[in-house]
């Protein structure tokens, strides 16, 4: 249930991220035109955007570690010594890559959205338009769902987190 429950609230935080960088991007839609104008390809801006979201991701891994480990310490804490399997709570190298490998393929998945949402905009249109980007409606449904399926993770992590405190 605790891993289950790590999951969800990794689900929430990534979900929230690709919003942030789908909002990002989007603001960033006159930039990415003038860009274009000047001659930068497809490839030049997704290069860009690609870059940007490792670079986060990899920050925001480097800050997960002492947290982790901050965390790791909190559970030994609380959790009953007589508890089954109390005594294997580590953190060890294999915890690092994991985390390091989901971190890169977090970066990844959720620079598709934005790397779609900047390609394929017609650039005389968005230097001429004042409006952001924003008002395209299928984005705006895009980060609804989005905001919707993290209040959905929310929910459920909330009644895992019920069922177990009542079961303890």
């Amino acid at each position: 249930l605790l891993a289950a429950g790590a999951f969800i609230v990794l689900l929430v935080a990534s979900t929230n991220i690709a919003s942030l960088l789908l909002t990002r991007v989007s603001a960033r839609h006159r930039e990415f035109a003038v860009r274009r104008a000047l001659g930068a390809s497809e490839r030049d801006i997704a290069r860009q955007i690609l870059t940007e979201t490792l670079l986060l991701t990899a920050m925001a891994f480097i800050v997960t570690i002492p947290s982790a480990l901050w965390t790791l310490d909190a559970i030994r804490a609380w959790v009953p010594i007589r508890m089954y399997g109390a005594d294997n709570i580590a953190f060890d190298g294999r915890a690092v890559a994991a985390s390091a490998v989901f971190s890169l393929l977090t970066a990844v998945a959720f620079s598709a959205a934005p790397l779609w949402s900047a390609r394929g905009r017609a650039s005389v249109d968005a230097l001429r338009s004042a409006t952001a980007a924003t008002a395209d409606s299928r984005w705006r449904r895009f980060r609804s769902g989005l905001a919707v399926a993290e209040i959905a993770f929310a929910l459920v992590l909330l009644a895992g987190a019920v069922t177990v405190i009542r079961t303890v």
